[in-house]
Parts: structure tokens; sequence; C-alpha cells
């Protein structure tokens, strides 16, 4: 067997546990948003060298799934450990095609992500998006059997289980249903860890955070939802699930968008005093050889090597 698959057979399977529910200004949330950012910095990163990288590969060399497909995850996953985690299903049907540049600027899901996380003041590259049933495609799933279907999916939700065993992200912003719905191909196969991950609109509207317990580790899951809830639809409440999203993005993300700029703030300042404290110590050092030289000038003069000729 696939080392891959004798890995998934020892997953230690731990059935997750929900806690009670909260809301965004319970104490427990705005303990665990401040206790984040203390740690927060910023070398503190998932990049696309990072150990979960090994576990995305082998999924794709397994499945023979387009290594683009493995960069662009790892692209979407980097970001800072502390920051609230994106929780997407398929941000973009081109993942597996495109470079992350032309996937992104092509992608509405990830423009209308990328323009909301600007104006918080941060970038795509500071906040995790993750891909609740990652790196299979609708296009490749529906190039293979039923029966490969069903297990390559089963082992997605398997990868995404490590995946963020191993990040153990505090706070996660669930945009995505998918793994809540029976009646879908992802929904149909979803493990019970992935189908606590799925959100719903209403308890969105209600302002809900689901606590989810998996392991020794507490998920604090923000229930959201995606975007295509409004992108490219015309119905009369598109405007207002746009906001609620903006909104409920913006108050996780918004205080990350501030650590940021005053850490740069103070790293700027850093950077300039230690140059000018370097440019004194080179004039304290330069002042104190042109002292030499003067005493040593001043000397010669005294025993006679040099002499003064007037003119």
């Amino acid at each position: 067997m696939d080392d891959i698959a004798e890995s998934f057979s020892r997953l230690d399977i731990s059935v997750p546990t929900q806690l009670p529910d909260i809301s965004y200004n319970d104490k427990i949330i705005t303990s665990v948003q401040k206790k984040q950012l203390t740690e927060a910095r910023l070398e503190v990163k998932v990049n696309p060298g990072h150990e979960i990288s090994t576990i995305v590969e082998r999924f794709c060399n397994r499945w023979a799934i387009p290594t683009c497909a493995a960069k662009n995850f790892m692209f979407l996953a980097t970001g800072n450990l502390k920051f609230p985690v994106l929780l997407l299903q398929n941000p973009s049907r081109d993942h597996d095609t495109l470079d992350f540049e032309d996937m992104v600027d092509s992608c509405p899901t990830l423009v209308w992500l990328r323009d909301v996380l600007q104006a918080l003041g941060l970038d795509m590259n500071d906040v995790m998006v993750l891909d609740v049933c990652p790196l299979l495609s609708d296009s490749w799933l529906k190039s293979v059997t039923e029966r490969e279907a069903e297990d390559a999916i089963r082992e997605a939700y398997d990868v995404i289980e490590r995946i963020l065993v191993l990040l153990r992200p505090e706070i996660l912003i669930s945009c995505q249903c998918a793994t809540k719905s029976w009646s879908t191909q992802l929904g149909r196969y979803a493990s019970d860890f992935a189908r606590e991950l799925g959100s719903s609109r209403s308890a969105a509207e209600r302002k809900r955070i689901v606590r989810l317990q998996h392991r020794e580790h507490i998920f604090n899951i923000v229930q959201a939802y995606h975007p295509r809830f409004f992108i490219g639809r015309d119905d009369p409440n598109v405007h207002e699930r746009e906001v609620l999203l903006n909104e409920i993005i913006s108050h996780f993300m918004s205080p990350c968008g501030r650590w940021k700029v005053e850490v740069t703030i103070l790293l700027q300042f850093a950077k300039a005093l230690s140059i000018l404290l370097d440019g004194m110590k080179k004039t304290e050092s330069a002042m104190n050889k042109l002292s030499e030289a003067l005493v040593k000038l001043s000397a010669k003069r005294q025993d006679g090597t040099i002499t003064v000729v007037d003119t």
C-alpha cells in the first residue's frame, strides 16, 4: 500500500466534541484574541516550505494531481499562525491549472477576500486560507470513477484534519457549509471532524462561535458563509449578505491589521535607530582617530621631527 494510505490508516481517530456555543463578545474569545496577538511574531508564519507541504505533496502524488495544486494550496496557506484562519470549500476552481497570481486574479472569491483584507491593512500572505476538502477540483473528480472520487474525498478530509491538528489554530472563520450537507458529493463523504467545521448562514447572522474540542485542542469556529452567497447574484439580499460577511471578517481581522501596522512601525524605528547608533559609533571612531593623529603630530613637532616653515 502507498505510504500515504498507510499514514492515513494510522491516523488517530478521535471523535470531536462540540462545546457550548459562544458569541463574538464572550470573554473566552476576546481572551483568545488578545493572547494570540501577544504571541504573534512577523516571522512566525506558515510558508510554502512548511512541514505541512509534505502531507500535501504526498496526497497529490498518490492521486496524480498536478503539482500546481499543491503549490497553490501552500501559497494560500501562507500566513501568520497567530491570526484567525479562513476556511473555505474549493476557494478556486482553477487551483490545479493556473499559477498562484493568475488563480487569484481570475477567482471572484479570492479577489473579494484580497480586497477585504487589504482594506484592513493585511495581504493574502498574512492570513492563512485553507480548503476544507483540499486539492480536489471539480474537473478532477469528474475524471475518475465514483469509487476513486469517494476514496480521494475521504483522504482529503484526513489531510485537512492532519494539517489543522498540526497547526493548532485557535480561531477558524468557517466560510463553508458544504461539509454539513448530505446531499452533495463532498458532504456525503465528510468525516465527523470536517462536518463539525461546517457553518451556516443563520448562525452567522446570530454571530455564533462553535467551540470544538478535538483531542487536546479547542478550535473556536466563527460561523460565516461562502462569498458566493452574494458574488454573481442579483437577489434583493445580496448587499446585506456582503456587508455581514465583511463585518464578520473585519471583527476578527482588523486587530491583526492594527498589530501589523504597529509592529511594522516599531521595526522601522528600530532599524532607523540602529543606523543612527551605527553612524554615531563610526563618527566617534573617526573623531578618536583624528584626535590620535593630532596628538602624534603635536609630539613630532615638539621633538623636531616635523619642522613648520613659515611662508
